[in-house]
């Protein structure tokens, strides 16, 4: 006995819409997305009914339009923050990360320091701060995310300044 459409969207609506909630934490979007999910498998017909799991199906489409309402959400941010300070979000990060870099006398530390990191971190380190590569650039040449090359440099940072406090090179 094959599976009908309206089976498979009763048994799995409601764990759907709890899945993009928990993603989204917005009940008003997470009804619009939860929908969308839904009118996509309707599209694709006897498709989505021949499909090995259609839950995974429901499952993945769900999980694209979450980021996809995220890169538009971003994208939205990015739009706001030019108006206020005429940059991109990427280089507002940069701007940010110098502002507080700024605060340190780097040829104090930097030696010290530098010797004390990972190889993977004084990587990460000389592709940012000696190379001034941009993050895209270098999670290509580590391959690895953008999201994880930031996490692993908001790590860095934060070893670096438990690392200077440790020798008493600064007062932050």
């Amino acid at each position: 006995m094959q599976t009908t459409f309206e089976q498979i969207c009763k048994e799995n609506y409601s764990r759907i819409f709890k899945y993009i909630l928990a993603a989204t934490g917005n009940k008003e979007q997470t009804e619009n997305l939860t929908q969308e999910v839904f009118y996509i498998a309707l599209k694709k017909g006897d498709r989505f009914l021949q499909h090995d799991i259609p839950e995974a199906f429901l499952y993945k489409t769900a999980k694209n339009l979450v980021l996809e309402y995220f890169r538009k959400s971003k994208k939205y941010i990015t739009e706001e923050l030019d108006e206020n300070i005429s940059l991109p979000q990427s280089d507002v990060f940069n701007l940010i990360c110098q502002q507080y870099d700024d605060r340190v006398n780097i040829e104090a530390y930097r030696h010290k320091v530098l010797d004390m990191l990972s190889v993977e971190d004084r990587q990460l380190y000389d592709a940012h701060y000696k190379d001034r590569l941009p993050m895209r650039e270098i999670s290509k040449n580590m391959q690895m995310t953008e999201t994880a090359i930031r996490m692993r440099y908001v790590r860095l940072r934060k070893r670096i300044r438990h690392l200077i406090k440790q020798l008493q090179l600064s007062d932050f």
